[in-house]
C-alpha cells in the first residue's frame, strides 16, 4: 500500500468520479484506475462501487477514507 494510492482513493470519493479525480491529481484515468485496482487486489476487498455517474465508497469504508 502506497500513500499515492490512498490519496487517489480519497480524491475519488471526494469528487465522486474517476475522471474528476484524475484531473485533480493530474493523472490519466487509466493510471488512476490501475492504482485503485492494485490497492483493492492488495487488500482483497472492493473499495469503490462503480455506479454511473458517481463512484461510492464500499460499505463502512467511507468513514475511514473521509475521516
Amino acid at each position: 500500500m502506497e500513500l499515492r494510492q490512498l490519496e487517489a482513493l480519497r480524491t475519488i470519493v471526494a469528487t465522486g468520479s474517476f475522471a474528476a479525480a484524475a484531473e485533480r491529481l493530474r493523472l490519466t484515468q487509466p493510471a488512476l484506475s490501475h492504482q485503485i485496482k492494485n490497492l483493492e487486489d492488495e487488500l482483497g476487498a472492493t473499495l469503490l462501487i462503480r455506479a454511473r455517474p458517481k463512484v461510492y465508497a464500499s460499505g463502512g469504508r467511507t468513514r475511514a477514507i473521509r475521516g
